[in-house]
């Protein structure tokens, strides 16, 4: 192998070979082949475990002509598990390292193929060997060159996967902070505009009949100019989108984009956009897009990056709406509750301990409200009734009955006992458990 062919697949003008048990005239052979660029290292195994062995620093490993019995005929390869062994330490070491048998035995080096021997020469062909040599230090290197790519692609893949936590961090901090879903969505916008250096980032309510969109969240860069009202989803367009697939535009005017999809672009100032979809239960509910006034490529990691946030807007918007519902539904609750002329208690039919009462309940009682929730059923009413009280709720607890009406005395603040007619029903949660 001339100079310029261990320069090409080594990197250096000197190709560093490691002999392993090299027989007569090994070292004479490798020169020849090498064109007397090789700097040899020989080591003997001497009945050393292959594991013991030290290939660190080298090109390639040569195994020679004594990686052989001792039969005195130099045709037989040693007991077929010894250089399994060796093969297996060598390319455990090191997988790129090549691996050359001298050997005229083409069936033990098929069988030493199984192990990873990456090729073999006769031990006194140098011009074949030189070939091989070659051959086996292309396809090293090419490996190694995929490898390293793979490497950089993963390292790649796990810096955008990071880079896409981190992002999805910042927007539920940001959504935490927030309590109307409107607010939400802007600040989600304004988040995802600035990661992607895109120049507008909106989100869009669907019409129930999906014929038309409305921008009611828009985040811009500077200078861009904002966008608002109501278009319509231009037939067609709605295809992927119901299929929960994105709308990707690189360039629309080179792309071929439909004639009334073109004109909502004109209409929007967009040459580039991406829009995902936001379903709920198969119906289109909104949108998220990004939009750019020039064109670009967009990466599947941007797309699936939009794909991503929308999902997450959605979740927390829901989650807002559901907050919201919530915080009125007990207003509204409480504001009857307490507008009530009879005296209403909310307890707990398991403990009997009350978790509430209004301020009528609280005047009957003669305690307040604080003082009420400290008590339970047994407390307040007179023990000639207890045993009647516990049977009708727990008639109601083992599904007898639906409610439980009693007539019985409380015991009041000052010791004096009142007579009261008791209705109670359990409340359930959407599971049908007592809430």
């Amino acid at each position: 192998m001339r100079q310029s062919s261990a320069t090409e697949h080594s990197g250096r003008d000197t190709l560093r070979v490691l002999l392993i048990d090299g027989g007569a005239g090994d070292d004479a052979l490798i020169d020849a082949a090498t064109g007397c660029f090789a700097s040899i290292s020989s080591i003997r195994t001497a009945g050393r475990p292959a594991e013991t062995l030290r290939i660190e620093g080298h090109d390639i490993v040569v195994l020679g002509r004594g990686v052989r019995s001792d039969d005195g005929r130099g045709r037989t390869l040693q007991p077929q598990s010894t250089l399994e062994r060796l093969l297996v330490h060598l390319k455990a070491s090191d997988p790129h390292l090549p691996v050359i048998l001298l050997t005229s035995d083409e069936q033990a080096a098929e069988r030493a193929y199984r192990h990873g021997l990456d090729g073999f020469s006769r031990p006194d062909d140098a011009r074949a060997l030189a070939a091989v040599i070659g051959a086996s230090l292309a396809r090293a290197r090419r490996a190694l060159v995929d490898e390293l790519a793979r490497r950089r692609s993963a390292e790649s893949s796990i810096r955008r996967s990071e880079e896409r936590a981190r992002l999805l961090v910042t927007l539920l901090d940001a959504a935490r902070g927030l309590d109307r879903p409107e607010d939400i969505a802007i600040a989600s916008m304004r988040i995802l505009r600035e990661a992607l250096s895109a120049d507008r980032c909106v989100y869009s309510d669907v019409d129930p009949d999906g014929s038309h969109f409305t921008f009611s969240a828009v985040a811009t860069a500077p200078g861009v100019p904002a966008i608002e009202g109501r278009f319509p989803i231009p037939p067609g367009s709605d295809g992927p989108l119901v299929r929960n697939l994105p709308i990707v535009i690189h360039d629309a005017d080179s792309e071929s984009v439909d004639d009334r999809l073109r004109a909502v672009l004109r209409a929007i100032g967009a040459k580039a956009l991406i829009i995902t979809p936001l379903l709920k239960g198969g119906r289109l509910y909104a949108t998220a897009g990004v939009h750019m006034t020039v064109p670009r490529q967009w990466t599947e990691d941007e797309v699936e990056l939009v794909d991503t946030v929308g999902e997450r807007l959605w979740e927390a918007m829901e989650l807002a709406r559901l907050s919201r519902a919530l915080r009125e539904s007990e207003r509204d609750f409480r504001g009857l509750f307490e507008l009530s002329t009879v005296g209403v208690a909310q307890s707990d039919p398991a403990t009997g301990r009350f978790l509430r009462a209004n301020q009528r309940f609280c005047e009957i009682t003669g305690y307040s409200e604080a003082e009420v929730c400290r008590l339970t059923f047994d407390d307040i009413t007179h023990p000639d009734d207890r045993e009647a009280n516990r049977a009708a709720i727990e008639a109601v607890l083992r599904g007898d009955a639906d409610r439980w009406d009693i007539e019985k005395r409380y015991i009041r603040r000052d010791g004096s006992t009142v007579w009261v007619h008791v209705s109670g029903k359990l409340m359930l949660d959407e599971a049908g458990l007592t809430a």
